[in-house]
């Protein structure tokens, strides 16, 4: 936008105050929430907030300013999306210095597609190589005494930007994850404690991109990037033996239950299913289980005496069938079924035949 577009766009917004920007009040906010500042960054005059930079004219509270819309002046000179307002961005925020103007500026150099903040290059421009040095020196110093939920939100910044090889990021994402595993076990909680392991499986396959990314750039032997095994964190191997303890827990809570049932009701689905089960997890010594298996044994024996007794070739086959889905081939049902099986086909042929 021109000069005499923002004028316009200001004078709608403070009619009271005159256009000469030397003499303006930088800290007048709109009914929008807007200062003159959000406003001339939005309006895209680039000249003019780098007039008012270079003459030292805007409160570093300004430009930290939120407008109605939680937008500040350097998040609304990314939102162009073109390399001199990402530049001019940065400008803004080496400022202010603070970790959140200096993530969002060095992030619109990015979304621009202007030099990668974190490349060392006589191409970057000034303004990003100080917004960069102020970001690595903020985060390395507020991640040493950061809360957990600020970690968090730093090491995802670090992430978005696509820093590598910062030993306090490797610190701290060590430090999280293990903070994250140790209150996921003493919740006692299945789910819980999957989510964290997920949580630090993420984080850990980050590092494993940051090591092969460090090596393949650097020409380093892989082997010798050294980055923490989060896996190899006692906390990870308590958390994984606690949620597969849980699962197993659950697992025979559900089939002690449909036992319980089946015995009951003398349900043949029900056994079938719990048993198999019981037998895969390992929970054939369980208590009710053995009384389970014997009700099977005899409702295999009852099931085979009805196909016997029917003489039908298709009952016999549907007999069999279902003692083999219900993993009985080595009962005496079974061997009793496949017998008499065997005897209807060789009737059948041999009626055949005749």
């Amino acid at each position: 936008a021109t000069g005499e577009t923002v004028a316009m766009i200001l004078a709608r917004h403070f009619p009271d105050h005159p256009v000469d920007w030397s003499t303006y009040r930088f800290e007048a906010v709109s009914d929008t929430g807007d200062t003159v500042l959000h406003i001339a960054c939005e309006a895209g005059s680039l000249q003019l907030v780098e007039r008012w930079l270079e003459e030292d004219l805007v409160p570093h509270q300004v430009i930290q300013r939120e407008n109605g819309r939680q937008q500040t002046p350097v998040e609304l000179l990314c939102s162009l999306g073109t390399p001199a307002s990402a530049r001019l961005a940065c400008a803004l925020a080496v400022r202010v210095q603070t970790l959140d103007a200096t993530f969002r500026a060095l992030e619109g150099c990015r979304e621009a597609e202007i030099c990668a903040p974190f490349v060392k290059s006589a191409d970057v421009d000034p303004h990003v190589q100080e917004a960069t040095r102020i970001f690595l020196a903020l985060l390395r110093d507020q991640l040493r005494g950061a809360s957990l939920d600020d970690t968090l939100r730093i090491l995802e910044m670090n992430h978005r930007l696509g820093v590598v090889g910062v030993r306090e990021v490797h610190q701290a994402t060590k430090r999280v994850c293990d903070a994250l595993l140790r209150r996921s076990v003493a919740s006692e909680d299945e789910g819980t404690i999957r989510y964290a392991l997920m949580c630090a499986r993420q984080y850990g396959q980050r590092l494993l991109e940051e090591r092969r990314h460090v090596a393949h750039f650097t020409g380093v032997d892989i082997s010798k990037v050294k980055i923490p095994d989060i896996e190899n964190l006692p906390s990870h191997r308590e958390a994984s033996a606690t949620a597969a303890a849980l699962e197993r827990a659950r697992a025979w809570d559900q089939a002690q239950r449909q036992l319980e049932q089946g015995v009951a009701r003398q349900d043949w689905e029900l056994l079938r299913t719990a048993l198999i089960v019981c037998k895969d997890r390992e929970f054939m010594d369980n208590p009710g289980v053995a009384e389970a298996v014997q009700l099977q044994l005899d409702l295999a024996t009852r099931r085979t005496a009805q196909a016997i007794a029917t003489g039908c070739e298709e009952d016999l086959i549907a007999c069999v069938a279902e003692l083999s889905s219900a993993r009985l081939e080595r009962s005496p049902a079974y061997t009793t079924a496949t017998t008499a099986l065997t005897e209807a086909r060789e009737r059948r042929v041999g009626a055949e035949l005749r």
